[in-house]
């Protein structure tokens, strides 16, 4: 039986701990095709989106290069592009991964 939490962050803890998650993977699918520059994402406090951060940055990290099975069985790994995607930082090198996540900015309103 699967425990519904509050508060977590962490893509891979909700995942391997089995925590109830509702996919949101499509996510991004839509951000890498949509190739925006910047990506403004304004939801309300708790709503998700540290652990959609958490959930992206693993998706493309190089640190979580062989960890497909955290994805497994959610909508990002329908299509063998994107399980080929995984764990690449994008196509872009190792060194410059740590400026994409820089890149990535909160505010809270």
């Amino acid at each position: 039986m699967q425990t519904v939490g509050i508060g977590h962050q962490n893509f891979e803890q909700v995942i391997t701990k089995d925590i109830f998650y509702i996919d949101k993977t499509r996510f991004i699918k839509d951000w890498w095709e949509s190739e925006d520059q910047v990506t403004l994402i304004t939801r309300p406090r708790r709503f998700g989106k540290t652990l959609n951060m958490s959930m992206t940055e693993q998706f493309f990290s190089v640190k979580y290069e062989n960890r497909g099975d955290l994805f497994e069985g959610l909508s990002i790994w329908e299509e063998e592009k994107y399980r080929k995607l995984q764990g690449t930082s994008g196509g872009a090198s190792g060194a410059l991964f740590p400026h994409f996540k820089q890149g990535i900015r909160f505010w809270k309103i």
